[in-house]
């Protein structure tokens, strides 16, 4: 549960984060409180979004054989291996394309 909040707290920083300096690049001004709190919930349920995803949708089977002490280890997964870290890209990303086109669309 720890590492849940840690990760959200993180992915509202990088929403934050991507939609103020996109919104910065794009209209040269500072963008209203309003926006950097969507942002940063849109960080928050894009991340959450993407781990639901990967629990539920199963990917191929990944068979690793690694010879570990002289014996023969076999690890198999089904799902994705790496939420965490494309859930952090998303929840980067996506705000800052709203950003962007929000600032393109005025």
């Amino acid at each position: 549960m720890y590492l849940l909040l840690v990760n959200l707290i993180i992915a509202a920083a990088a929403g934050l984060t991507g939609g103020f300096v996109i919104s910065l690049i794009f209209t040269r001004k500072l963008p209203p409180a309003a926006s950097l709190l969507t942002d940063a919930a849109l960080g928050c349920c894009v991340f959450i979004a993407v781990l639901a995803f990967a629990v539920a949708v199963p990917v191929p089977v990944n068979t690793r054989f690694e010879i570990v002490g002289g014996s023969l280890v076999i690890s198999r997964m089904n799902q994705f291996q790496y939420p965490f870290e494309i859930g952090m890209l998303l929840a980067l990303a996506i705000p800052a394309a709203r950003e962007m086109w929000r600032s393109h669309r005025r």
